[in-house]
């Protein structure tokens, strides 16, 4: 920005401003932002742009097959759109309910102003949210961090302490009638390069027999181990 307009808050009137520095008369640059020398109170986004932007809508979108899942999608007038998700599995619509009963108060408002979102969705029920509420509300404020990240365009892991390691280590889930079969999968993945397999306790189709499961969950860990041999990481799924 120009020496004279440094000055001027209105001198930044669009989105891909940002991201800007409030700061005193220094105008050093920080990583190529635009240092602002302004000394008001009011919000960096409001000073960055000639309107706050606001939410437009919120829509729940539940998909799957095995397993279901719901996401989020937050709109706003702006064009940004933040996607966040709830964790309550087998209760999605219970979540997606919650989720269109917050949504009147949620219109309209500035979705850049989260932790004032937060309380309001947390205050606005004559009880406070249990897991599902909570879960909802959860969803809602991932979305709202997905927005504030692309506003500032900077990746959200930013606004949340930065990155910490260079890679992470993931591992695939591997599922078989029996141990046999089981074996063979885990076999498959290892030579596909992984270091690492997972899979769950057997179960009777929808019954989980704790007893059975654990003889039965003995015979699978012997066979995959057998087939992977010493080296390769099994986890064990329990829930």
């Amino acid at each position: 920005v120009p020496a004279p307009a440094a000055r001027r808050c209105s001198a930044l009137p669009t989105w891909h401003m940002l991201p800007i520095a409030i700061a005193d008369s220094r105008r050093t640059p920080i990583d190529g932002a635009v240092i602002v020398s302004c000394r008001s109170p009011t919000s960096i986004f409001s000073l960055a742009t000639e309107r706050v932007m606001k939410i437009k809508s919120i829509r729940c979108h539940i998909v799957g097959e095995v397993r279901n899942f719901l996401f989020v999608v937050v709109e706003t007038d702006g064009g940004l759109r933040g996607i966040g998700e709830g964790g309550i599995t087998w209760r999605e619509a219970a979540m997606a309910g919650f989720i269109e009963a917050l949504t009147p108060s949620l219109i309209g408002e500035d979705p850049l102003r989260i932790e004032h979102l937060w309380q309001v969705m947390y205050r606005r029920g004559f009880f406070p949210p249990g897991r599902l509420g909570a879960a909802a509300l959860s969803a809602i404020d991932i979305a709202l961090w997905d927005i504030k990240a692309q506003a500032l365009g900077v990746p959200l892991y930013q606004l949340l302490g930065g990155q910490v390691r260079e890679r992470v280590v993931c591992y695939p889930h591997i599922a078989a009638p029996d141990a046999a079969g089981l074996a063979e999968a885990a076999w498959r993945k290892v030579a596909e390069g992984w270091r690492f397999v997972r899979f769950d306790l057997p179960s009777q189709g929808d019954r989980f027999e704790p007893t059975k499961a654990i003889r039965d969950g003995v015979d699978q860990f012997a066979a995959v181990r057998d087939a992977v041999g010493p080296e390769v990481e099994i986890i064990i799924d329990v829930h």
